[in-house]
């Protein structure tokens, strides 16, 4: 079993921590491996070309040194290639290929206004970001919103379409975080109250939707932390789902599918959780310290989130003393022990991971914005937001983050995995198609032309109801599958997707027209006793798990649904369960 700490640093054997760990936790379905979940073989690396030769650069901090074993062991003469160099900070930088690896590749950056100065369009063009996230100050309505995110990409110079870099993200979760002003955004407590899956569900595609429409493309929601009562912070009550950790996953999971569904990339937040402020001495930081087993309820949204295999989780800056304990002060954001061990190796995630503003006041206080920025990458996260919008900052966080890769202190072969993942997210992009705006029809004064005579069409399989969704197909998914889970036949589902016969693969976007659900239960069969309310039925989802979600039995809940323990629970479908007490 892999020891949680930096080995040869640890301050307890793992067969010491596992006892503590299995002893103190008792969370429900899962939360045994929230930490120790067995690792897989990793990927053979790809063979590429290596990065330029060891340029002078300040050193890095001792936590980063002592946390990164491998990276500062590597030797510090290496072949330049074209392909890894960097953007110059001249205006008239070409616009690098996909192939290359340049600093601005690994930042998402934040811009002034609601249309662009010279100074934006300038430094577009030099950092030639990854992504740009749009705040409520930058959103005035949504033409406005579309006009800047084309100029946006304009500048830039890739290209303007959905999947071209730089991504465009936004902070989009409902109530009172709703710059899209999507009407209605039920807030996650409200949402959390009813719990409300169905709801959660349409709120999270309503979001892509709207996001889509004005041409952005990632959703930096739902947010996964669990409410911690009187520790919490009180301003974030409305945007939590809840105190139940498995409430939080299942309405969390559920808007992320919505998301999905409308077409935009989710990103759940804020790993491993926000914390709450404390103040040591003269410094004022967020520190997540639990014992074990309370940090196994707290965090347990995420793990499920990396299980489900969700499209990016974003990390934060709490630090978690019981975990990082050679560093116990250092945020989650820059820590290997969080990024790599926990949330890459031990929970297997395999997709991309996000790290908070770098620029924070939080993150200021402990280190300069710039290392910050280049610690998180060491750590192991893809990407890192940085949202100080003044452009001399920009360009010296790129500035360091270019040396870090000339010194070897960032490997090529870890930035290529993490481009690769980023990659990803364009591939699922491109799959999406934007909705064009809707015209109004033209009165017309001419006569309808004649009707002409030809061969009727084949007719094809008429839709089950008007409700038109779109799929991303995801790894392991099969005609069948897909079918089943939205309640339609497989022959169908090809026939509107034309396709030639049941071979698909992961990243295509099917169309489907939701079939009719399960019917309830005859109301003469099984009367209820007592007050109920239809759960949606979403994927994965047992009897057990819904049972404890209503604080009732299996069989209470199989009695009142006319079913025995063999009936299938297909997802999408509605059941009844007893109706929680006030």
């Amino acid at each position: 079993m892999n020891d949680i700490y930096v080995r040869g640093r640890g301050r307890r054997p793992s067969g010491i921590l596992l006892i503590t760990f299995l002893l103190g936790v008792a969370v429900g379905f899962s939360s045994a491996y929230v930490f120790l979940r067995p690792k897989t073989a990793e990927a053979p690396q790809q063979v590429i070309a290596k990065p330029p030769a060891e340029t002078t650069t300040p050193p890095p901090s001792n936590e980063a040194v002592a946390n990164t074993p491998v990276q500062t062991a590597q030797p510090a003469a290496r072949k330049a290639s074209a392909s890894a160099q960097a953007p110059t900070s001249e205006p008239t930088t070409p616009v690098p290929n996909a192939e290359e690896l340049w600093p601005g590749r690994f930042l998402f950056i934040s811009i002034e206004g609601i249309t662009l100065d010279e100074a934006t369009k300038a430094l577009l063009k030099e950092v030639h970001p990854a992504g740009v996230v749009l705040r409520e100050a930058n959103i005035v309505d949504a033409a406005q919103t579309t006009a800047l995110v084309a100029a946006i990409k304009r500048e830039t110079g890739f290209g303007e379409t959905l999947a071209d870099l730089p991504l465009i993200a936004i902070e989009q979760e409902g109530g009172k975080i709703n710059p899209l002003k999507v009407d209605p955004a039920t807030s996650a407590a409200e949402l959390g109250k009813s719990k409300d899956m169905k709801g959660a569900r349409e709120l999270g595609r309503a979001c892509a939707q709207a996001a889509i429409a004005r041409g952005i493309g990632v959703v930096l929601a739902p947010v996964l932390d669990v409410a911690q009562g009187d520790d919490g912070d009180p301003a974030m009550d409305t945007r939590l789902f809840g105190t139940d950790q498995e409430q939080v996953a299942l309405l969390g999971l559920a808007f992320a599918d919505g998301v999905s569904t409308g077409g935009a990339i989710p990103v759940a937040k804020v790993y491993p959780g926000m914390g709450k402020i404390q103040k040591t001495g003269n410094e004022e930081r967020l520190i997540f310290d639990y014992e074990l087993s309370r940090l196994a309820e707290l965090m347990y949204p995420f793990d499920e989130a990396a299980r489900q295999g969700i499209a990016g989780i974003m990390v934060g800056h709490a630090s978690v003393p019981a975990l990082d304990e050679q560093f116990p002060k250092r945020p989650a954001s820059v820590s290997p022990v969080l990024v790599k061990k926990v949330l890459r190796d031990h929970w297997n995630f395999a997709n991309v991971i996000l790290a908070d503003d770098a620029a924070s006041n939080a993150m200021e206080r402990s280190r300069p914005t710039e290392r910050a920025a280049v610690e998180a990458l060491i750590a192991g996260c893809d990407a890192v937001l940085y949202l100080d919008t003044r452009p001399e900052r920009v360009r010296a966080t790129v500035t360091a983050i270019r040396e870090a890769i000339q010194a070897n202190a960032l490997l090529h072969d870890e930035l290529i995995k993490s481009r690769d993942r980023l990659e990803q997210w364009q591939d699922r992009l491109r799959k999406t198609e934007t909705p064009k705006p809707i015209e109004p029809a033209k009165p017309s004064t001419e006569a309808p032309p004649a009707p002409t005579v030809s061969e009727p069409p084949k007719p094809e399989p008429k839709p089950a109801t008007d409700e038109k969704v779109t799929h991303v197909v995801e790894k392991g998914e099969s005609i069948e599958k897909i079918a089943r889970h939205y309640g339609v036949k497989a022959k169908d589902l090809a026939a509107w997707n034309k396709l030639k016969d049941e071979n698909i693969k992961v990243g295509d976007t099917l169309i489907i027209y939701k079939g009719a659900k399960s019917p309830a239960p005859p109301v003469t069969d099984a009367v209820p006793a007592e007050k109920t309310v239809k759960h949606l039925v979403l994927k994965g989802q047992s009897f057990q798990k819904i049972a404890k979600q209503y604080n009732t039995t299996v069989k209470k809940l199989l009695e009142l649904n006319n079913m025995d323990k063999d009936t299938p629970l297909l997802a999408d479908t509605e059941i009844l369960a007893p109706k929680p007490k006030e």
